[in-house]
């Protein structure tokens, strides 16, 4: 009976103490496969202070009146918030329903890999390279007051942007809608697709008779673009999807200074946009099984990794890929 109770008792501990009596180490504990990952600090406003913000939701959008980081301050409205705030306020917002109700995308705050986001914070200031920039983790920020804000994404956009019809902002934010579907980050996938989309925001990029001539881009040749690998997203989607027209809401859309913010009506080829980020989306996830990875915390290096590249493309429907 003493035996019996002995040997229970060291079962009970969970291996933690041998039979021989030697204690191990306890292993860390492995993040659930579908772990969303850590909100981590970020001391950007500390080292950028933008003390005036304008909520747009789901937006915060962060900026200064003084200093090398201030946008222009016309304000002709009169409502105390500069006109070029506002309108990249107008942009992403409009942006924002577009992606959801005319793509049927899923926004980034309603992915489970953004769980632990509350918002999406825009920090207008002189970038010194570029236009804009969006971060794929959740971080937050000390306010004016010391106290911690609540974990959001990140978008920084240049506060010198030619205003109005400037598409950063857009472009920026389906970045985060790409993020929240797929963690393959290479360039000719994210801004080959995203270049073709804002053609929404800065008129429809026609297919020249001297491009649709041309072999449809493959392989090397295309893995090795960036911005430029837009025909390949475009030719796919007009292909084999059909046309998405924007709705009479969003056309009515308007800049402070008249001008609409979307510069065409139609997207050929826009009901692509779904089906192709779940089908990334399914793919990553696989990619994360085989790797034995949590499927929101792949290494910066693996995910802009070339050696998803045929595996990309080769999930897109009809698609051959060889190098």
């Amino acid at each position: 009976m003493l035996l019996k109770k002995l040997m229970a008792i060291l079962m009970g501990l969970g291996g933690l103490v041998g039979i021989s009596g030697g204690v191990q180490a306890a292993r860390p504990p492995q993040p659930a496969m579908d772990a969303p990952g850590e909100c981590r600090d970020s001391a950007f406003l500390q080292q950028h202070p933008l003390t005036e913000t304008l909520r747009a939701e789901p937006f915060v959008i962060f900026y200064t009146r003084s200093g090398d980081n201030a946008p222009p301050l016309d304000d002709t409205t009169g409502s105390g918030t500069p006109d070029y705030v506002k309108n990249v306020a107008i942009q992403l917002q409009a942006a924002n329903q577009y992606y959801q109700q005319m793509l049927r995308l899923t926004p980034p705050l309603a992915q489970p890999r953004y769980r632990l986001a509350k918002a999406i914070h825009v920090y207008l200031f002189d970038l010194p390279r570029g236009n804009g920039m969006a971060f794929d983790e959740v971080t937050r920020v000390k306010g004016e007051d010391g106290s911690w804000l609540p974990c959001a994404l990140t978008i920084r956009i240049s506060s010198k942007l030619n205003q109005p019809l400037n598409p950063t902002p857009a472009h920026e934010l389906f970045h985060l809608y790409q993020y929240g579907y797929t963690q393959f980050k290479v360039g000719w996938l994210l801004e080959g697709m995203t270049r073709w989309i804002e053609s929404a925001f800065n008129g429809e990029i026609i297919m020249s008779k001297k491009l649709q001539a041309r072999p449809p881009l493959k392989g090397a040749e295309l893995y090795a673009l960036r911005y430029s690998a837009w025909p390949f997203w475009q030719r796919l989607a007009r292909e084999k999807y059909g046309t998405v027209t924007l709705s009479p809401e969003l056309e009515a859309v308007r800049y402070l200074d008249g001008n609409p913010v979307f510069r065409t009506t139609t997207l050929p080829g826009g009901e692509a946009l779904e089906p192709l980020l779940t089908r990334l989306q399914a793919l990553s996830r696989e990619q994360s099984r085989q790797a034995n990875l949590p499927f929101y915390q792949w290494p910066e290096k693996l995910q802009q990794s070339h050696q998803f590249d045929d595996v990309i493309c080769q999930a897109m429907e009809g698609i051959e890929c060889s190098r």
